[in-house]
């Protein structure tokens, strides 16, 4: 590992290899001035690093079929090696990101990928879990995307905004108020934002997944956030996990929890299930998965299954595990 002095130094010439590759780069062509714009000099640049990429593999003997050894040139090598260094380096200044957000984005990534590695080379679910999903379970989002909408002048009257947060109602166009398509572009902007890095977690998150931990279980993560249309949620809602100190061994994405669950292999191993959102509390229900509805606004809605308890607080569930598990409460697991 470098020393201090030695990760200074290399730390300053960066920089300065950054300021002079962008310098390089307006003898060029100037910085992008719009999407249309950054589009084409993106192209332009992944064909020339794809070119580059290409002139690296011709200094080594790479096609399988063919016995034709190149001989060894370490010169030539690095110096095809530190063209793809530069033209990753231009892509980075073209979308408009500094030698700071170089360093962060690496490390948020590198937690990504990591946690990747984790859940499909390293664990394993072949324990007892706890199924959990985040928004208006772990995570306060409807206190969160109020601010956020206040912070960002949504023109969403601030009386609006506190009647929705003292009632914990559901935030959507109806009830803020507002077209559809303004819906739409503030959700949009929110998580493209990073706004969802930024929610609070409700209190006794953590102390509630420890206790499950204590308890035996494996903690999944299971959210329908949309990962798919927006990637960066997961690199947010990962961040966000560790922000908080939210203890967890999986985080899945579903917008169907019970196919995912059944897909996943977690039907015999689930213990119990906590969300808020009723069509999920459903599907639990058809596969017999203890299940706790979380109904943090206090309305309890009793629903006709032994599968199902409401609750509104961690310790409810906690309380009401331990008491079916010591077999004081006949339950029923699996079909």
């Amino acid at each position: 590992m470098a020393s201090d002095d030695t990760a200074l130094a290399l730390g300053k010439e960066l920089i300065r290899i950054w300021e002079d590759q962008a310098a390089f780069n307006l003898l060029f062509r100037q910085p992008p001035a719009n999407d249309l714009e950054m589009a084409k000099q993106v192209r332009d640049f992944v064909l020339l690093t794809e070119s580059e990429l290409h002139e690296l593999m011709r200094t080594m003997s790479w096609k399988t079929h063919r016995n034709a050894p190149v001989l060894v040139n370490h010169g030539h090598r690095q110096d095809e090696v530190a063209d793809v260094f530069k033209c990753m380096l231009s892509l980075f200044q073209i979308t408009g990101q500094s030698v700071e957000t170089l360093f962060t984005s690496y490390w948020d990534k590198t937690a990504v990928v990591r946690q990747r590695y984790q859940e499909e080379w390293v664990r394993q679910i072949n324990q007892p879990c706890a199924i959990i999903d985040i928004d208006n379970v772990l995570c306060d989002y409807i206190t969160g995307i109020l601010r956020w909408l206040h912070r960002h002048d949504a023109g969403v009257p601030e009386a609006t905004l506190q009647r929705l947060a003292d009632e914990g109602a559901y935030v959507n166009a109806e009830t803020l108020g507002i077209p559809d398509e303004r819906w739409k572009k503030l959700k949009h902007e929110f998580r493209v934002s990073g706004g969802k890095r930024h929610l609070s977690a409700f209190g006794g998150a953590t102390s509630f997944l420890r206790a499950l931990k204590e308890r035996g279980l494996q903690i999944v993560i299971l959210t329908s956030r949309p990962v798919d249309r927006y990637p960066n949620i997961y690199t947010d809602t990962l961040l966000w996990l560790e922000r908080n100190d939210l203890p967890f061994d999986f985080i899945w994405w579903a917008t169907d929890k019970g196919e995912r669950v059944i897909e996943g292999g977690l039907r015999q191993h689930a213990r119990l299930f906590v969300d808020d959102e009723r069509k999920y509390v459903d599907q639990m229900i058809q596969l017999k998965i203890p299940t706790y509805w979380m109904r943090r606004d206090g309305f309890r809605r009793d629903v006709d299954s032994p599968f199902v308890h409401t609750v509104n607080s961690f310790q409810q569930i906690v309380d009401h595990y331990d008491f079916t598990r010591d077999g004081k409460k006949e339950t029923q697991t699996h079909a």
